[in-house]
């Protein structure tokens, strides 16, 4: 059975990365403003699982419980390309991979949040 991350778990995956790109080199923001109303979002980012959502998953781990597989420490944000990327080709992309990613983006994020720079800047 697949374990599915809750949407509290996925907000909190996309808040630890400033819901940027995971994956080196991309850092693509994956929220913004949708243009029909003003109260709408557009998100393109994804929850992806480090070690798979289900047994036969990609990059599983057959020895994790249902309930561990949706947590926060099982779980990595990206861009839709590169989460599909990730489970495309998990011969190359291992969980220990995913993993320093992860803690890479974390870090980068809290330095942005310490030095008051998000790394966007609008012109006025």
């Amino acid at each position: 059975m697949r374990a599915e991350f809750t949407k509290e778990t996925k907000l909190i995956l996309a808040g630890r990365v400033n819901y940027r790109c995971c994956f080196p080199g991309c850092g693509n923001v994956t929220i913004g403003p949708g243009s029909f109303s003003d109260d709408e979002v557009v998100v393109l980012g994804e929850a992806a699982h480090i070690y798979a959502a289900s047994p036969k998953g990609p990059r599983s781990n057959k020895g994790m419980k249902a309930k561990d597989r949706q947590l926060v420490q099982n779980g990595i944000w990206m861009c839709r390309h590169h989460a599909r990327l990730i489970d495309a080709d998990p011969y190359s992309y291992s969980a220990e991979t995913l993993l320093l990613w992860k803690q890479q983006a974390e870090a980068h994020a809290l330095k942005a949040v310490k030095n008051n720079d998000a790394g966007v800047h609008i012109n006025t």
